[in-house]
């Protein structure tokens, strides 16, 4: 790993590293730790692939590759991530989710219904006066004070990456959803 950044559990950044974080425990180089924050951890990186299936990964690996007595001809990065997770989600209102309601959950720990980001969407006709979940980019940089950065290949108000920041029940309201960006000052790269 060159980059230094580390995925420590949200537990072990909220509670200040009692659950201790550090190169003796965790065996990561010492660059990657520092013992200037609360719990020992310099950067916090969540990755979403989006619809990233382990069948999309092997497509994706053999379509890029190469393939030769049926096996890939190589890896790809996401190959090499130390750590890496399944999840699957569902809306509090529907099985299936979109990319607003499903990145939400990710983010801040809460089912929330189809097109909405950031709390919990009601019947009012405001859709953005409905009870409000903090994320996890907001806990830590509220309570350790880490920065926080985005780094996304589509659109900064796409629902994916503004369910990091935003609180709607609309995905499709992208000024406001901007506005929203502007209050947070996540960092940029």
């Amino acid at each position: 790993m060159s980059a230094p950044f580390i995925a420590a559990s949200l537990s072990q950044l909220v509670s200040g590293g009692r659950r201790a974080v550090g190169p003796t425990q965790s065996g990561l180089p010492r660059d990657m730790v520092t013992s200037g924050s609360k719990c020992g951890v310099k950067s916090y990186l969540a990755s979403s692939s989006f619809r990233c299936s382990m069948s999309a990964s092997v497509a994706a690996r053999l379509l890029s590759k190469g393939i030769a007595e049926g096996k890939s001809l190589g890896k790809l990065a996401i190959d090499d991530m130390p750590h890496t997770a399944l999840v699957a989600t569902a809306g509090s209102d529907s099985i299936i989710t979109d990319s607003a309601n499903s990145m939400s959950a990710y983010t801040t720990g809460h089912k929330s219904a189809v097109n909405a980001m950031g709390g919990y969407a009601d019947r009012s006709a405001d859709p953005f006066d409905d009870p409000k979940v903090e994320s996890i980019a907001s806990l830590v940089k509220r309570r350790l004070g880490m920065a926080v950065g985005i780094v996304t290949n589509t659109e900064i108000e796409d629902a994916t990456p503004a369910a990091v920041v935003a609180h709607t029940r609309r995905r499709s309201t992208y000024d406001e959803i901007v506005e929203q960006y502007f209050a947070a000052k996540p960092h940029s790269a």
